[in-house]
């Protein structure tokens, strides 16, 4: 027996095999390896674990805490050869310490192998990023640093060409990058092109600047040998041109042609138009004939082809030097200032004509460009000015003819030459740090004759 013991137990690996059986609530030990000589007839009460089995019925794994122990039992039903019937139960003990130390090293394994799982994941994964993701962002970053330090012109062969063809965020993000650098590229082009064209157009205009400034008279003295009378002129126009210009010249030796006039518009149409309405004005005027006839011949001329209905402002006088009496006409221009005794005074407008340009002939029959007259005396002061001089603004208030009476009166010299110049320091300090609202341009004539 004792062979069958120790093979049975062998064979199922165990320390202790033993065999009871159960009667009527109690248990009896048949073999009991722990007991001496396989002791027989030993008897234990039921446990409270095993208390819901059947007499000699099979066990499932059980456990329960004995004198023997935590353990987890199971029994199997020992029938007899020859008769068949059930003579006891074979049970085996599994030690709960055992089988907790083992599930113990069994999640420990369990936990070593999802951390070196995690760490070749992770290790893998971050291969994967920087081959798929941070190699890919570098790239983008190196090409738009390059992109971004570049200095001269941006052209097509400046834009990145990296090898991502993914369809995932980076690959959207450097499609973006190609986009905006295209972009930048096309601006910087059509930036360029304007660039150019507006050069071609500031030189273009400097050009025209100083073509209109050719046309008007500018080196004082004009007429250094003639004592009778002392003339100076000055033009600040708005723009690179303007509208405004004045004129002088001697239509004999006897007759000074003065001309003021103001063009509609500023700008280089307004330019075009004064060149065009100067030429008119001067051609009448070497004619000999009389202001309101040289207003009135210019103006028809002016209206028979004027398609875009420009208009000019004029104030033309004619000084017979000899005898100080000035004759002028007047088409709608500002009133001029007059010096005389020391002091000054706006001549008063007896009748004043319409805008050259407008009107080829008056609706009611009336003169369009009556005359007046008034003789200058000897140290008398006349100034002709455009409207950009009263109508200069700072903080909405204009400086008028209030402040150019101010001015001229506060003036330190009444000679032209320096009249004029102090009456524009006067405006550019009224105005401060307004901008120049409209072409400022003056004229004055100081009559000698008789000294």
């Amino acid at each position: 027996m004792v062979k069958k013991y120790d093979e049975t137990r062998r064979l199922f690996e165990e320390a202790d095999i033993y065999i009871q059986y159960m009667q009527n609530g109690d248990t009896y030990t048949i073999v009991d390896p722990q007991g001496s000589l396989f002791g027989i007839g030993s008897k234990e009460a039921r446990l409270p674990e095993f208390s819901g089995y059947a007499d000699n019925a099979r066990i499932p794994p059980t456990v329960s805490r004995s004198r023997y122990g935590w353990l987890c039992t199971a029994c199997e039903p020992v029938t007899s050869r020859t008769k068949g019937r059930v003579v006891g139960m074979a049970c085996a003990d599994l030690d709960m310490s055992d089988v907790m130390r083992e599930r113990h090293r069994y999640l420990m394994n369990c936990a070593i192998f999802v951390l070196l799982e995690m760490a070749a994941a992770i290790l893998i994964d971050m291969l994967l990023t920087g081959h798929f993701v941070i190699r890919p962002v570098k790239l983008l970053a190196r090409a738009a640093r390059e992109f971004g330090n570049i200095r001269e012109l941006y052209t097509k062969d400046n834009v990145m060409r990296l090898p991502i063809n993914s369809n995932d965020e980076i690959g959207d993000l450097y499609r973006e990058f190609l986009s905006m650098q295209n972009h930048i590229v096309e601006n910087t082009e059509r930036l360029t092109a304007i660039t150019a064209q507006k050069e071609r157009i500031d030189t273009e205009l400097q050009m025209a600047a100083r073509l209109q400034a050719s046309m008007v008279p500018s080196d004082f003295p004009v007429f250094p040998d003639r004592n009778e009378f002392g003339l100076f002129a000055l033009m600040n126009p708005a723009r690179e041109t303007g509208g405004d210009f004045y004129d002088f010249f001697l239509a004999d030796d006897d007759h000074l042609v003065l001309t003021m006039a103001d063009v509609s518009g500023k700008g280089m149409p307004a330019a075009l138009f004064m060149i065009l309405c100067k030429i008119i004005l001067a051609e009448h005027a070497k004619l000999g004939k009389p202001p309101g006839q040289i207003l009135k011949d210019a103006n028809t001329d002016i209206c028979s082809n004027n398609r875009e209905q420009m208009f000019v402002t004029v104030w033309l006088g004619i000084l017979e030097i000899s005898t100080g009496i000035l004759r002028f006409a007047d088409a709608g221009h500002e009133k001029p200032l007059l010096r005389r005794n020391g002091k000054w005074d706006f001549l008063s407008k007896e009748q004043s004509g319409i805008p050259i340009g407008l009107l080829s002939e008056s609706p009611d029959g009336s003169e369009l460009f009556p005359e007046q007259s008034i003789v200058l005396h000897c140290g008398d002061v006349l100034i002709q000015y455009t409207d950009g001089v009263t109508e200069a603004v700072h903080e909405k208030q204009r400086f008028g003819e209030e402040g150019l009476l101010s001015a001229v009166t506060a003036a330190p010299s009444a000679e032209p030459d320096q009249l004029l110049p102090y009456i524009r320091q006067q405006i550019d300090i009224f105005e401060g740090n307004e901008p120049q609202f409209d072409d400022i341009t003056m004229i004055g004539i100081k009559y000698n004759e008789g000294q």
